[in-house]
């Protein structure tokens, strides 16, 4: 099941099944999870578990209900960004794995904002970046141990301004 919002967004925010951070399913049960901006300033939002979230550098927005069994996973879902038109401007990668989670990009714990220029010179070459496998360091594979990372198979980019236009 793809991610659903009602309402208007009080603030922008990228919506997914997983965690933004630690990329644990929201559908295994019932989850009320967090939308966290970065502190002071606010910014764009991800949705994280109530493990995931850290006081010294979130502020919460608000919160969402994942319901478990309330819809069929679609394995191909990315995920889906609610604002208002022009919210925030710039682009954020999206990377599928080959364990078929998808990872937000993130820098300190919050949604890395690329520039138009960054997102043009990005690497698109399948297989050369990973994750390590508890998704806490991201790095070309050759860094990591023979069996030690998660593949990046697929990226795309959402395009902040056009929500509609998803980039890769």
């Amino acid at each position: 099941m793809s991610p659903r919002h009602v309402g208007p967004p009080t603030v922008p925010f990228l919506a997914h099944d997983s965690c933004a951070r630690c990329s644990r399913d929201f559908h295994e049960v019932n989850r009320v999870v967090s939308t966290v901006i970065p502190k002071p300033d606010g910014g764009l939002g991800i949705q994280v578990c109530p493990g995931c979230v850290d006081g010294s550098v979130d502020r919460i927005a608000g919160m969402s209900l994942y319901l478990a069994g309330a819809g069929e996973r679609l394995p191909e879902a990315w995920p889906v960004y609610y604002a208002t038109p022009g919210a925030l401007e710039g682009f954020v990668r999206c990377n599928r794995l080959d364990n078929g989670v998808v990872r937000i990009a993130l820098k300190r714990g919050h949604a890395d904002i690329w520039t138009p220029a960054e997102q043009e010179r990005a690497p698109t070459t399948p297989g050369q970046m990973g994750y390590a496998v508890d998704y806490g360091l991201y790095g070309p594979v050759e860094l990591f141990q023979p069996g030690g990372c998660y593949r990046v198979i697929a990226s795309k980019f959402i395009d902040l301004a056009r929500p509609d236009r998803v980039l890769g």
